[in-house]
């Protein structure tokens, strides 16, 4: 019975956590993309994506940052897993999961400009994270706002996965418009800030129920 309660109490402290956690992850993830921008100069950021910067000389610190995200991601749904109850919702959860995965795939295999094995393999998981975020974000804010311990926190939520949907169609709105044909046509496109934009939006919509969740876990204390 005491082993039965320690563990129910050791549960409960990981569960309190586990939104500190995301929080720190996202923005551990936002901090190195920043400090890469610095240390790795020859990657114009108007020209490349995020997922370049692994093959230059600190690639290793991009692989971190896509692991951070991937925790981050993993934290925020075991955190408010309990609040998610909807079918929605728990769609929701599991593409979070695979997005989760898919961030860490994109950590382990680089972008080869030489496509093989490794480099299809990030890009397939680049389109997981890119594609089923906005997805997953809209089901799972639905799912939350159901409950009645978030029905508050309903128009931040509502305005993060606005932004979310936002930053996929700038990124892919530009894909779109600049359309490359050769292999010039790629090296020349201005889509890198797009990119990060829509990153960023990923990564604000992760922070702001990362936040929501401490204080309500605050709050019920």
């Amino acid at each position: 019975m005491t082993n039965k309660i320690k563990s129910n109490d050791s549960n409960l402290r990981l569960l309190e956590y586990l939104p500190k956690i995301s929080l720190i992850a996202v923005a551990l993830f936002i901090t190195l993309l920043a400090v890469l921008h610095i240390i790795e100069p020859e990657f114009e950021p108007s020209k490349h994506l995020i997922s370049e910067y692994e093959l230059g000389r600190f690639g290793w610190l991009m692989s971190l940052a896509f692991f951070s995200l991937g925790i981050g991601v993993l934290s925020m749904v075991l955190s408010t897993w309990i609040y998610t109850k909807t079918k929605g919702s728990l769609i929701g959860k599991w593409i979070f999961l695979a997005i989760s995965v898919a961030l860490f795939g994109a950590g382990f295999f680089y972008p080869y400009i030489i496509p093989n094995t490794a480099s299809k393999i990030h890009t397939l998981c680049g389109v997981i994270v890119i594609f089923a975020f906005p997805i997953a974000a809209t089901l799972y804010y639905k799912g939350l706002t159901y409950s009645q311990t978030w029905i508050d926190s309903r128009k931040w939520i509502l305005i993060a996965t606005w932004i979310v949907w936002l930053g996929l169609i700038t990124f892919f709105g530009s894909l779109i418009v600049f359309h490359p044909e050769t292999a010039n046509d790629k090296a020349n496109m201005i889509v890198g800030w797009q990119n990060r934009f829509m990153m960023f939006t990923y990564s604000l919509w992760l922070m702001i129920v990362a936040v929501i969740t401490i204080l309500i876990k605050n709050r019920n204390k």
